[in-house]
């Protein structure tokens, strides 16, 4: 151990300082996104995916509930096939009546903090955690790693729960690229490769995301170093490493669907290259084995058919309300983010480089892609490929996160693109450490990273002095209210409406016996005209303005009075 941290020591420190920086801001994180929070409900919460405002348990799940799930395993069967396949109609009609009738209820603090922790019998329902997946778009392993930690938490909220999941997978990440560069004999790139990606905004986002892309960085970097090392075999699969290239698709596979296109992207490359081979059992080797990969994966996970081809976020079912090039600049324009670099110096610095490195092969008569230097090329091909399937198939608001996973790779390629041109490896690596830290120094100042959510810490002073106090929500109850879960935890009750469910606020028995309540509008709903409805529609004449935030979750908080 002592003569591995010896000669470690410089690569452990520069990991030491990265992790520093995630514990960091993981800290100054306060709020959260709805699909931050739905990553906690949907991982520990046993009625539904969703915190609904209408009742514990939705109508699929009650339907499950009180007419599939009975009798034995396979009456289970019999009754599911029955409604979910041969009569969909009974079922629409169950879901319908259902629904006729339900209206905004009274949730309290405990169930909102049931729906984001975990405890109890919870504990060990992994099957809830699978099925509440089956019911999304999204792959199970991420959630089961949440549910797993949440229970070291005996049943109190924290955002350290997912923190801790990817600080340690953002770790994995680094020791990952570090390899990567020493297969690629690039040892003297490892410290500012590390750096450049590292103490980025892009992967400082990642980190403090909520969601599985910390993950799914992790696995796409393991992915890259498996076929690099197969690269390096001359394109030899043995068994042992069949077995490591299978086990890291399946969990790929089982953390993210995007994860899909690296891989694809790369066994294709990996195909062509053993066919250039005329070697006919190495081909249909490699067929049969990525044939048998996929079957174990949708064997583990069904419900990924529906998600990938027929779900809303299917193949095909993005809503391209803008144009290919708006897409592909709005996401260019968050690469420069990610490194705090204006995207015309980016990219004019790596076709600057590229450049020379071209001219001198030509001049020195070399090859100008090379054996060894193959990989590189086709990584940015992945790249490049990845960003155009992810404009293809993303919905229409275009965030960092689909972009999250493949950062270190443009971060590995540009780093050996600058360096190319340099013959000596120490002024090379210099020069580089120079420039990765005073890229990193300056994005650490000029910048922040995505999804702090700096200021929600005002609503939960706000609710901790008002628990007692009723607490009436109006935004959008359907998903995006879940954002607000952490308040919906301190309250005693929370009312939660929609802007077409304002007439609930008025009607409410409870607030008519009430003498004051503390009433959140969400800014874009109109807040005015809201406030003006119930004032003139109710005995709360008056209000006190507690809260304007223009920021995020954007709501006005007031405290209503007679």
């Amino acid at each position: 151990m002592k003569e591995f941290i010896k000669k470690n020591w410089i690569y452990i420190l520069v990991i030491a300082i990265i992790t520093g920086t995630m514990i960091f801001y993981t800290q100054k994180k306060e709020g959260y996104h709805e699909d931050e929070m739905f990553s906690y409900g949907s991982s520990s919460y046993v009625y539904d995916n969703v915190f609904r405002n209408n009742e514990k348990i939705d109508a699929t799940n009650l339907l499950l509930k009180t007419k599939v799930f009975k009798g034995n395993l396979i009456d289970y069967v019999k009754n599911y096939k029955y409604y979910f396949i041969d009569h969909k109609d009974e079922r629409d009609a169950f879901i319908e009546e259902t629904n006729k009738d339900r209206k905004p209820i009274w949730r309290t603090s405990e169930e909102a903090k049931d729906y984001i922790t975990v405890k109890g019998k919870e504990i060990s329902n992994y099957a809830m955690v699978y099925y509440n997946q089956g019911r999304d778009v999204h792959p199970p392993l991420f959630y089961f790693a949440v549910h797993t930690v949440s229970i070291f938490f005996l049943g109190n909220f924290s955002k350290w729960i997912i923190g801790i999941i990817n600080i340690a997978f953002m770790i994995a990440s680094l020791v990952v690229i570090k390899k990567i560069y020493e297969v690629l004999d690039k040892k003297h790139l490892i410290i500012p490769g590390l750096i450049f990606y590292g103490l980025s905004m892009g992967a400082i986002s990642t980190a403090i995301f909520q969601r599985m892309y910390m993950m799914l960085t992790f696995f796409i970097l393991e992915l890259i170093l498996i076929n690099i090392n197969i690269a390096k075999n001359d394109f030899e699969i043995d068994k042992k490493t069949w077995l490591k290239l299978g086990l890291i698709t399946i969990l790929g596979f089982l953390t993210q669907y995007y994860f899909c296109i690296v891989a694809l992207l790369i066994a294709l490359y990996v195909f062509i290259r053993i066919c250039l081979k005329k070697d006919k059992k190495q081909i249909f080797k490699y067929i049969f084995n990525y044939i048998k990969i996929a079957i174990i994966g949708v064997i583990l996970f069904p419900f990924s058919i529906n998600h990938i081809f027929f779900s809303y976020r299917g193949i095909g079912k993005a809503d391209m309300q803008k144009s290919f090039i708006e897409k592909f600049i709005e996401y260019v324009s968050k690469v420069g983010y990610s490194y705090s670099i204006p995207i015309i110096i980016f990219v004019s610095i790596i076709a600057l480089f590229i450049i020379i490195a071209v001219v001198k092969k030509i001049l020195n008569k070399e090859k100008i892609i090379t054996k060894e230097n193959s990989m590189v090329y086709v990584l940015a091909v992945v790249f490049l490929l990845y960003m155009v399937a992810v404009i293809q198939v993303s919905p229409e608001y275009n965030t960092l996160r689909y972009i999250m996973p493949i950062l270190p790779i443009l971060s590995i390629v540009v780093l050996i693109l600058i360096d190319s041109p340099f013959k000596n490896k120490r002024i090379s690596q210099g020069i580089l450490i120079l420039l990765t830290s005073a890229i990193s120094i300056y994005g650490l100042i000029a910048s922040e990273p995505d999804c702090l959510y700096t200021g929600y810490n005002r609503y939960l002073r706000i609710a901790e002095e008002n628990k007692h106090t009723k607490f009436v929500y109006l935004g959008s109850a359907l998903f995006n209210h879940i954002q607000s879960m952490p308040e919906f935890a301190i309250y005693d009750e929370s009312l939660i409406v929609d802007s077409e469910e304002i007439e609930y606020i008025i009607s409410d028995e409870k607030l008519k016996n009430e003498d004051e309540f503390i009433f959140s509008i969400k800014k874009y709903k109109g807040a005015d005209a809201i406030l003006k409805q119930v004032v003139d529609n109710t005995e709360f004449k008056n209000y006190e303005l507690l809260l304007d935030d223009e920021g995020e979750p954007g709501c006005i908080i007031y405290r209503m009075k007679r």
